[in-house]
């Protein structure tokens, strides 16, 4: 596997849990990269006989198959000729929490919105089917000048050797995680949860094969309740339980 990013989905996940599928990666048996990219390859003299690829270090692979997944880009070309400001951490078009650009008559919506989010912010354009549906909702009940439809908590889920994983928010500068349950690599099915607290309160949270536990957390990162990171640390105790505590606390 050759991965140009230093971490596998950095993106998506904190440091520690990064490192922890690397490993699982490595404990089932792949090559991994990290921080390289292919910058050649010769195909083999036969139409099956793969290709041998050079990376940016020098370095070069034998290939019986080679699977391309670089991403996406966002298709701007029509609002950038209209005169839209766009974003340029992000490449999206720039968007309000109704989903209108800098053109009141104009709304951008989906994977090629950059909209600003709270806590810090900053534009944040989320491919997911979750944001294009309730972009798509929000869009429409500004045109109708309708009320705002409530957003619901980024939500995003990957399917990744072997493992379930689920992910509630993003990850932030200056977050305190905490991890909830220990597992191994190469376990059959590894359970693992954690979540990133800023104050105490979740904003980030990940659960590998653990996604009902995540669920049931939701509501804590929906009205930014201050938790008990030992107590959410204990795997002893229900996760179902501790929400419920959480929430009689805080009101």
């Amino acid at each position: 596997m050759i991965e140009g990013a230093p971490a596998l989905l950095g993106r998506a996940l904190p440091p520690e849990l990064s490192g922890w599928l690397l490993r699982r990666a490595c404990a089932l048996g792949l090559d991994v990269r990290l921080g390289l990219s292919v910058s050649g390859a010769v195909p083999g003299a036969a139409a099956t006989a793969g290709a041998t690829l050079t990376l940016s270090d020098g370095g070069q692979v034998e290939a019986d198959q080679i699977l391309v997944a670089i991403g996406l880009a966002p298709g701007t070309e029509l609002a950038a000729s209209a005169g839209l400001p766009l974003c340029e951490a992000t490449a999206g078009v720039l968007v309000d929490a109704d989903c209108r650009t800098a053109d009141p008559r104009v709304w951008a919506a989906g994977d090629c919105a950059s909209q600003r989010r709270e806590p810090n912010g900053r534009p944040v354009r989320m491919e997911s089917w979750q944001n294009a549906n309730t972009h798509g909702a929000i869009a429409a009940a500004s045109m109708l000048e309708a009320p705002r439809p409530k957003s619901p908590y980024p939500w995003f889920w990957t399917d990744q050797l072997g493992c379930n994983i689920q992910i509630l928010g993003a990850p932030q500068p200056g977050l305190q995680y905490v991890m909830r349950g220990a597992a191994r690599p190469d376990d059959d099915t590894p359970k693992l949860l954690c979540l990133g607290l800023r104050g105490g309160v979740p904003v980030h949270g990940v659960a590998i094969n653990a996604g009902g536990d995540l669920r049931a957390l939701r509501a804590l990162f929906e009205q930014s309740v201050v938790i008990d990171a030992a107590a959410f640390a204990d795997p002893a105790a229900s996760v179902k339980l501790f929400v419920k505590s959480c929430l009689q606390r805080s009101a």
